[in-house]
């Protein structure tokens, strides 16, 4: 197992990522989404990372906290964003940060 951000990661994710070139990558992006929404995505996904290894959070505890289920929590802390809402990760981020919604 690769430890990531202190969370234990199974080998076998860590190396399935695609490599993607030329006009096929371009088609992938074009098919799931815009690639700036997906780096919006990863940078609230990092974010809400960054304080829940701060405050010693995992997924039994955002879930809760952010009001979703621990599915989705599970794939913010992961990092595994592109299914996920943007309005679902700015609005867990603003919990954790106790801004008003």
């Amino acid at each position: 197992m690769t430890t990531h951000l202190g969370t234990p990661v199974p080998d076998i994710v860590c190396n399935a990522t695609p490599v993607f070139t030329g006009r096929d990558f371009i088609e992938t992006f074009g098919s799931v989404g815009e690639p700036g929404l997906l780096h919006q995505k990863n940078a609230l996904a990092g974010w809400i990372a960054l304080m829940a290894e701060d405050r010693g959070l995992g997924v039994d505890e955002i879930a809760p906290i952010a009001e979703i289920d621990r599915e989705l929590a599970a794939a913010i802390l992961g990092g595994t964003v592109m299914g996920v809402p943007l309005p679902v990760l700015d609005r867990t981020l603003r919990v954790l940060e106790n801004r008003p919604h």
